[in-house]
């Protein structure tokens, strides 16, 4: 820790290196030494996360990244490492992995679940299987022309697709168990403290389940996203779960501006952008529950 942190920081937080039951007070020390310049509430929404769920940044569960914009500034971003997720998920029941996966999906796979082969991304599929007998896969995808941070460290678009279809996995398999609201990354590919990645709009640079939940990010709007003031919503995970739920860009036009009172004129991106971050982010978890419950995602 001394070696990473420096003396100062090190012999401050020495006190709490190994502790998996921090308080909100004493996670947001931590935080707020390893991270000094991080907004207050990323640290808040942090040390929440690190409370509720017995994590420890000291030991590489949970970092703070900032990201430059490009208009200038920073965003900060709360990533969450995968090994941490695993254990999050063996508190709730012991899981084991199947058919070989993590690893690539086959074009005869894209084609029976999505209904046709994305040649623009990389797709990745887990299957996992708990103690009960209950099984669910899950689905992760990085873009083919897009390098993966960390590449000069041996990180690669296969691994950044394994990690999104394994959190997406979990998900299925412990559904609301899983931190929501936080990017998902590996340990070994986090840099260091403070150390500020330039991002051209954010496209690529950021891994995870972020792609399936509203977040603060510095991505450029694109036809992949629905974006305001804030937070974004992925239509490439959208458009995954309306295929789940055989449900028309019209129909969930139609959900939406009845269930949060917004008017469903124009496409359905409009209509999105239409809604406040607390709606945005109830949107997410209604759809993401609708899509647990069916039958067929377990198959």
């Amino acid at each position: 820790m001394e070696e990473e942190l420096g003396k100062e920081k090190a012999t401050k937080l020495m006190k709490y290196e190994g502790v998996v039951s921090l308080t909100k007070a004493e996670a947001t020390e931590i935080l707020k030494t390893i991270w000094p310049q991080a907004p207050q509430v990323e640290v808040l929404k942090a040390a929440i996360v690190c409370h509720q769920y017995g994590l420890n940044p000291l030991m590489k569960h949970i970092f703070l990244i900032p990201f430059k914009k490009k208009g200038g500034g920073e965003d900060w971003v709360i990533v969450l490492g995968i090994k941490a997720t695993r254990l999050i998920a063996h508190r709730c029941g012991t899981f084991s992995y199947l058919d070989g996966t993590p690893r690539v999906m086959t074009e005869e796979e894209q084609e029976r679940i999505f209904g046709e082969v994305d040649d623009g991304k990389l797709w990745a599929i887990t299957k996992l299987k708990d103690s009960k007998g209950n099984e669910a896969q899950g689905y992760g995808s990085w873009p083919r022309d897009e390098v993966p941070y960390g590449a000069e460290k041996g990180n690669t678009k296969a691994n950044m697709a394994f990690i999104r279809s394994e959190r997406n996995a979990l998900d299925r398999l412990f559904p609301g168990e899983m931190p929501q609201g936080v990017e998902i990354g590996s340990e070994e590919y986090v840099e260091g403290e403070y150390a500020i990645r330039e991002s051209e709009g954010g496209e690529g640079q950021k891994e995870g389940e972020l792609s399936k939940v509203v977040a603060h990010e510095s991505r450029k709007p694109s036809a992949e996203v629905a974006e305001r003031e804030g937070f974004h919503i992925d239509l490439t995970w959208l458009k995954e779960s309306q295929k789940a739920l055989k449900w028309s860009d019209e129909t969930m036009k139609s959900f939406v501006a009845i269930t949060y009172k917004v008017d469903e004129h124009g496409t359905l991106t409009e209509v999105l952008q239409r809604l406040t971050r607390e709606q945005a982010e109830g949107f997410v978890a209604e759809i993401n529950k609708r899509v647990n419950e069916q039958p067929s995602l377990f198959d």
